[in-house]
C-alpha cells in the first residue's frame, strides 16, 4: 500500500484498480466466476497489467496475467525473487516481449520500478 500511495501521488492521473483496494476480510471477495468476468473487463480496459506475487501460490492472478498477456498489455510481475514465479511466468519474463520482473523492495524502490514501467 505504501508504494500504491508514492506511485498515486508521483503519477496524479494514473487510475489504478485492484482487488484488494476496499476489502478488509476474506469474505468480502466476489464469487470466483463473477469476479473473473470482471478483471477480465479491467484488463480490457487498462493500458497496463502489474501482477504482485508475494508468495508462491497458486492464484487466479496468474490466469489474468495469461490473459493481459493474450490481450497484449505490456505487463509486469512484482515479486521478492524471480525464482518464487511458476516456471512457465518465469520464462515468459526472461524470454518474451511485453512482459517485465521487477524484483520487490523498500517502497520507493519498488515506486520508482513502477513509474518507469509505466512511463
Amino acid at each position: 500500500m505504501d508504494t500504491l500511495s508514492i506511485v498515486r501521488r508521483k503519477l496524479p492521473d494514473c487510475a489504478v484498480e485492484s482487488e484488494v483496494l476496499g476489502i478488509e476480510a476474506p469474505e468480502e471477495y466476489d464469487d470466483p466466476s463473477a469476479s473473473a468476468i470482471e478483471d477480465f473487463r479491467a484488463i480490457d480496459e487498462a493500458s497496463h497489467f502489474i501482477l504482485v506475487y508475494p508468495e508462491p501460490s497458486a492464484s487466479s492472478a496468474l490466469v489474468e496475467l495469461g490473459y493481459a498477456l493474450a490481450r497484449d498489455k505490456p505487463s509486469l510481475v512484482i515479486a521478492h525473487s524471480i525464482e518464487e514465479l511458476p516456471s512457465i511466468v518465469k520464462s515468459w519474463c526472461e524470454q518474451t516481449d511485453g512482459i517485465e520482473f521487477l524484483k520487490y523492495g523498500p517502497a520507493e524502490e519498488t515506486a520508482a520500478g513502477l513509474i518507469a514501467f509505466l512511463s
